[in-house]
C-alpha cells in the first residue's frame, strides 16, 4: 500500500536530502505501437523498474496524447524479479504451441 505523498515509484531523479542517489529511471526494452479504445494510438511498453529497492518488470499500455507525449494508463501487469523465469518459461511454451508444437 502506498504511503501518503507517494507516486508508486521510489526515484526522485537524483540524490535526496541525505545525499543517497535515487535508483535509475526505468529502462525500456520493448515498445509496440497499438491502437486502443477505438482509434486512440498507444504503446505497449516493457520496462525494468524498481519499487522500494526491489526490481520488477512493468508491461503497461501508454496512451499517446497531444504532441506525441506518452503517458501511462492503468492497463498493464507487474512481474516480480522472482517470477520472471516462470513467466519466460510459460511464454516459451505458448510460443511453441503457436508454432504448431505439442
Amino acid at each position: 500500500m502506498l504511503r501518503p505523498g507517494r507516486t508508486g515509484h521510489d526515484r526522485a531523479g537524483g540524490a535526496n536530502e541525505g545525499g543517497v542517489s535515487a535508483p535509475p529511471k526505468p529502462a525500456t526494452f520493448l515498445k509496440f505501437r497499438r491502437k486502443i479504445e477505438g482509434d486512440q494510438p498507444a504503446v505497449l511498453r516493457w520496462q525494468l523498474d524498481t519499487y522500494e529497492g526491489r526490481p520488477f518488470v512493468n508491461a503497461r499500455i501508454w496512451a499517446i496524447g497531444a504532441n506525441d507525449k506518452e503517458f501511462p494508463t492503468k492497463h498493464g501487469i507487474t512481474i516480480r524479479a522472482t517470477e520472471l523465469d516462470a513467466v519466460i518459461e510459460g511464454l516459451s511454451k505458448i510460443r511453441e504451441r503457436l508454432r504448431g508444437g505439442a
